[in-house]
């Protein structure tokens, strides 16, 4: 069973957690996209008091997603407005990435920032990520592609998708 854990300013302990699962999860993904350099760029940016600072000063919301044991992935979001939630990042662990992992996380998800009272769920998927079909299969709509820009004329190309909850 899967369980989001929303990071708290002040909680600087899940702050460090979320930091150090961060860049292992970081390293896993960016590896094969960009240089070991541009993914140190990356990388530096998970630092706990810039973390802290993102939660506090801005709109940035962080998530832990754990099993009963472990934490396994993280979530990267940002509010923008009482309404829309856009989630930037969804990174699990490779040992658990499959598609039970990933349909019961988008459950959770779904039932996560309903609860909170956001009334659309906006997500930015690279494309050939397994999250795609699950995504298309969990009724959010494909709305665009877009490029987003990594530094150094490298870009990552995503599938944008909706859910109205």
């Amino acid at each position: 069973m899967l369980d989001l854990i929303k990071i708290k300013y002040r909680d600087d302990v899940k702050i460090f957690k979320f930091c150090e699962l961060a860049k292992i999860l970081y390293k896993e993904f960016y590896s094969s996209l960009i240089s070991e350099k541009e993914t140190k760029n990356l990388i530096y940016f998970l630092q706990e008091k810039i973390i802290k600072n993102e939660i506090k000063e801005n709109q940035y919301e962080y998530y832990l997603i754990s099993t009963p044991s472990e934490y396994i992935g993280i979530i990267e979001a940002v509010k923008c407005n009482d309404d829309i939630i856009n989630i930037y990042k969804i990174f699990i662990l490779k040992q658990y990435e499959n598609k039970k992992t990933y349909n019961e996380l988008i459950n959770k998800i779904i039932i996560f920032f309903k609860k909170q009272n956001f009334k659309q769920i906006k997500t930015f998927i690279p494309k050939n990520n397994i999250l795609n079909n699950i995504f298309q299969n969990n009724n959010f709509k494909h709305i665009q592609e877009a490029a987003r820009y990594l530094g150094n004329d490298v870009y990552i190309y995503e599938n944008i998708y909706i859910l109205n909850i």
